[in-house]
């Protein structure tokens, strides 16, 4: 079973390489398919927004899913 600082650098390290590799394609795939020159702070600012939207998302399916196995379990026993 993995620790909880294991947990929360694994979750850090996935979230940096999240926010990296969007950072990196929106510089590459804006200006090839839709001819637009962004600026790297505004694709920074962009990754974070969304960076912060995929924390919450994941949060709430793994929530979803603890209930799923643990909660429901709790309402029949």
């Amino acid at each position: 079973m993995q620790t909880k600082t294991m947990s929360i650098i694994e979750m850090l390290t996935g979230k940096v390489a999240g926010y990296v590799l969007f950072v990196a394609a929106q510089v590459v795939i804006l200006p090839l398919y839709y001819d637009v020159q962004v600026p790297i702070t505004d694709n920074m600012q962009i990754g974070l927004m969304f960076s912060f939207i995929a924390t919450f998302k994941s949060y709430g399916v793994r929530r979803f899913f603890n209930w799923l196995q643990w909660g429901r379990n709790d309402e029949q026993g």
